[in-house]
């Protein structure tokens, strides 16, 4: 799961493909999405400061499992 956070400026992220669509974000405004799904993202003319989160960032590990 990917969680997108606009705390300033705008962003554009593009789902691209038949239901593919643009959303539009602005400062203050959060999307979640699959962070499989094909997608791209562009800054406003202002450019964008955003906060990104990929969940989960790494495979879980037991104890067991590591090195």
């Amino acid at each position: 799961m990917t969680f997108a956070f606009v705390l300033a400026g705008s962003l554009v992220i593009a789902f691209p493909g038949a239901d593919g669509a643009d959303v539009h974000l602005g400062k203050g405004d959060a999307f979640t999405f699959d962070a499989r799904r094909e997608h791209s993202f562009t800054a406003g003319a202002d450019g964008a400061r955003v906060l990104w989160a990929i969940v989960p960032a790494l495979p879980y590990q037991t104890r067991s499992d590591r090195p």
